[in-house]
């Protein structure tokens, strides 16, 4: 089966990444998605597990601070395709080496745009973090959008001095 690649719509220097949805479902109070794509003839994918009950980050044009969720966005290893995401990560971000896909990253989340608990009709744009406080000194910021009714989930760049601390974050 072939999958839209990746890094088609990468920005010069940012490495946004596309994926194709393949599968969508509630299950346990959590929208869940099966993501894959392909990095040339490589198919790359994992899961994503959104809560369903995240409010919207902006109250009448202000941040809403009850916005904020702990773990609101996990990502999870469907095995091969996600260690072959990994491997094609470390390509992209121009780092050498060899990880394996995290079982699972759970990340702190902000609503940018669009109401999550509308997920399936509205396109939700998410500002991600992970290791809020840098206990772990893997800091990093990453936005994650999501449009179902194009069955399309994005991970894009903030900024490339994150690049480290998210091959770390992801990569076991």
């Amino acid at each position: 089966m072939k999958y839209r690649q990746i890094n088609q719509n990468t920005e010069e220097d940012f490495q946004d990444l596309e994926f194709d949805i393949i599968e969508s479902h509630e299950i346990n109070h959590r929208n869940y998605f099966l993501v894959h794509g392909q990095y040339g003839n490589e198919i790359v994918g994992f899961e994503v597990l959104i809560n369903n009950d995240m409010i919207p980050g902006w109250n009448q044009g202000e941040i809403n601070q009850e916005a904020f969720y702990f773990e609101g966005i996990t990502l999870k290893s469907i095995g091969k395709e996600s260690d072959s995401f990994i491997k094609a990560l470390l390509e992209l971000y121009g780092y050498e080496g060899e990880l394996k896909c995290d079982d699972e990253i759970s990340f702190t989340c902000f609503a940018l745009e669009g109401d999550p608990r509308n997920i399936a009709n509205e396109d939700i744009k998410f500002k991600v973090f992970f290791d809020d406080n840098n206990e772990l000194d893997l800091y990093c910021e990453i936005y994650m959008n999501i449009s179902v009714q194009n069955k399309v989930f994005e991970l894009k760049e903030k900024d490339t001095e994150y690049r480290g601390n998210i091959l770390r974050t992801l990569g076991k």
